[in-house]
């Protein structure tokens, strides 16, 4: 009973620990993903000054769930195919912001209403962890435990949101 009560225990606090593990891991692979992360925000904020388009969802290779993209005027992203682009040039950046995030291994990118950048790499049931990009004045608050610093790095955190 005694061996049953210390295994539970165990498996309590590494379960309650795994969020902040999956962060910190986050941040120490920063540097591996620091080029493709940079350019996606790059790629991304030029496609929304130009077409409107805010963020890209990754299609899931298991269950066919084809690429996504969310529009500024809509909430719920529209196929990738569905989507007519202003500009036909825009076409080999909007295909080249989906294969940075594929090499990646990003599930979704996307630009809030105030220009924020986040980048997801994992999802879950309740949180989703990745990357955001802050400015000085938009940067979390410290005592905010759902945002790891990303050492070396002005503006990146790893986070769980």
């Amino acid at each position: 009973m005694k061996l049953l009560a210390l295994a539970l225990i165990i498996f309590f606090v590494t379960a309650c620990e795994s969020g902040l593990d999956r962060l910190e891991a986050l941040a120490t692979q920063f540097s591996s993903h620091r080029e493709s992360l940079n350019e996606a925000r790059q790629l991304l904020l030029s496609l929304a000054q130009e077409e409107n388009i805010l963020g890209i969802k990754i299609g899931a290779r298991y269950n066919d769930q084809t690429d996504r993209v969310w529009l500024h005027d809509n909430s719920q992203p529209k196929p990738l195919a569905a989507i007519s682009l202003n500009n036909p040039n825009n076409k080999s950046k909007l295909e080249r912001v989906f294969e940075v995030a594929r090499t990646a291994s990003l599930e979704a990118i996307h630009l809030d209403e105030f220009g924020q950048f986040r980048a997801v790499a994992y999802t879950g049931r309740n949180y989703d962890y990745g990357y955001e990009f802050f400015t000085r004045r938009s940067a979390p608050a410290p005592e905010n435990g759902a945002y790891r610093p990303i050492v070396g790095e002005e503006n990146w955190y790893a986070f769980r949101r």
